[in-house]
C-alpha cells in the first residue's frame, strides 16, 4: 500500500470502516482508485450485506465528494492519519487487524511515549475505583495513561492523569463528533486540550454496541501493557485483556475480592497468566529499561472570573471546581443561596459556557 492516494483511502474507509479487517484486504488487494474502478463489482460485491444491498453500496459510491467530505472533518476540527503516515503508531500497526484510518482530536505526538491501558467496568466498587485512582498518578509519570472514555474506570483512569499534569489518550466507540457518554463532555474536552482522543470512525457515527470491541483491540494494541483494576467474566476490560495477552502485551491484573462478581475476571486472567499487582513496581519491573517521561506536568494556572460577571456571580462561580464536580447541596451550603437562585445561576453560567452539568445538579467549571 505504499503508493496508495491517501483520499482513495478515505473514500475506501467511508465505504467499508464497519469492517476493519476487510477493509484491510481490500486496501491490499486492490490498493488505488484504478484498481477499484476496474474491479468496482467483486468489491462491491465483497461489502455487500443483507442489510446493505449493492444498490445501496452504489448509490453511496456515485454520492462521495472527497472534498465535501474532508470540509466537513476540518470544519469539525478532526484530523486523521492512516496506516501509511510516519506518525501511525508502529505497535498498532503491527497487530493483527490494526486500522486503516485513526480519527482524533487533540496533540498527534503523545502517541510517540510509552502507554499503558488502565480498563474496568462501567460500574466499579469503590475498591476499584480507589485501586485506579492510586495506580493512575503513580505511572503516569512513567507512561501515556490510555482507555476507552467510558464512564467508571476509564473515567477515574483519565482525569487523574490529567489531575497530575501529564496527557492521557483517549480511544472511542463512535464518531469524534459525538460524545458518548455525555455525562463525560466536560473530560472529553479536557482530553482534547490536554491529551488526545482517537477513533477509527467516521463523523456522525454513532456508539454501536460491537465498536466497543473493535475499540478494545485499539486501545490493547497502543499500549505495552494492560492494567485490568476489576473485570467481570464477559466484561469489555476482560475482551480488551484476553486481546492484549493475543498480541504478547504484559497484562496486570488486581486481585479483588473472591465474593464480588467483578473479582471473577480478574481473578480468571492472574490463573491464565497474568501478573497478579498489587503495587505499581510488580509493573515497572517488567520495564527495567524504562525513563520517566519527556513530558513536563503541566501546572494548572487560576482563572481568574470573566470580567463582564458581577461580584455576586464571580464569587459563586469561584466556588464550583473544575477538577470535580460539585453538587447543588454542597454549593448551597457554601454560598448561603437558595436552590431556585443557583439554579438560575447555573443557567446563566452554561448558556455563557462557564460550567457544565456534568450529571443532573452537579457542576464543575468549563
Amino acid at each position: 500500500m505504499s503508493n496508495t492516494d491517501t483520499n482513495y483511502l478515505l473514500f475506501l474507509h467511508y465505504l467499508c470502516h464497519e469492517h476493519p479487517q476487510k477493509l484491510l484486504n481490500i486496501a491490499k488487494s486492490y490498493p488505488n482508485q484504478d484498481a477499484f474502478q476496474e474491479h468496482q463489482n467483486e468489491i462491491i460485491a465483497l461489502i455487500a450485506t443483507p442489510k446493505r444491498p449493492k444498490d445501496a453500496i452504489n448509490s453511496q459510491i456515485n454520492q462521495f465528494n472527497i472534498n465535501q467530505y474532508k470540509a466537513q472533518l476540518d470544519t469539525a476540527n478532526v484530523q486523521w492519519l492512516s496506516i501509511m503516515d510516519p506518525k501511525y503508531p508502529s505497535q498498532l500497526k503491527h497487530t493483527h487487524t490494526p486500522p486503516l484510518l485513526l480519527f482524533y482530536k487533540g496533540n498527534i505526538d503523545h502517541l510517540r511515549h510509552p502507554q499503558l491501558g488502565i480498563v474496568g467496568p462501567r460500574y466499579p466498587s469503590q475498591y476499584a475505583q480507589q485501586v485506579a485512582e492510586q495506580f493512575t498518578k503513580e505511572l503516569c509519570p512513567y507512561f501515556v495513561i490510555t482507555s476507552g472514555l467510558a464512564k467508571g474506570i476509564d473515567k477515574v483512569a483519565h482525569e487523574n492523569a490529567l489531575k497530575k499534569g501529564y496527557p492521557s489518550i483517549a480511544v472511542v466507540g463512535c464518531g469524534l463528533d459525538i460524545i458518548y457518554p455525555q455525562e463525560n463532555q466536560h473530560l472529553f474536552h479536557q482530553l482534547i486540550n490536554n491529551g488526545l482522543i482517537l477513533s477509527e470512525y467516521p463523523l456522525q457515527s454513532p456508539p454501536k454496541p460491537f465498536h466497543f470491541p473493535q475499540r478494545n483491540r485499539i486501545v490493547s494494541g497502543l499500549c505495552q501493557g494492560i492494567l485490568v483494576c476489576e473485570a467481570g467474566p464477559k466484561s469489555g476490560a476482560l475482551i480488551t485483556a484476553r486481546l492484549a495477552l493475543e498480541e504478547h502485551r504484559d497484562v496486570f491484573s488486581i486481585p479483588g475480592d473472591i465474593f464480588n462478581p467483578l473479582s471473577k475476571g480478574t481473578h480468571m486472567l492472574i490463573q491464565d497468566g497474568a501478573k497478579l499487582t498489587q503495587s505499581i513496581d510488580d509493573i515497572l519491573n517488567e520495564f527495567p529499561e524504562q525513563p520517566i517521561l519527556s513530558i513536563s506536568p503541566q501546572k494548572k494556572q487560576p482563572q481568574a472570573p470573566p470580567s463582564h460577571l458581577t461580584q455576586s456571580e464571580a464569587k459563586l462561580l469561584s466556588l464550583i471546581p473544575q477538577e470535580s464536580p460539585i453538587n447543588l447541596e454542597t454549593l448551597q451550603k457554601k454560598s448561603n443561596k437558595s436552590i431556585p437562585e443557583l439554579l438560575q445561576y447555573m443557567s446563566l453560567f452554561e448558556i455563557n459556557n462557564l460550567v457544565i452539568e456534568s450529571s443532573p445538579h452537579h457542576y464543575q467549571r468549563n
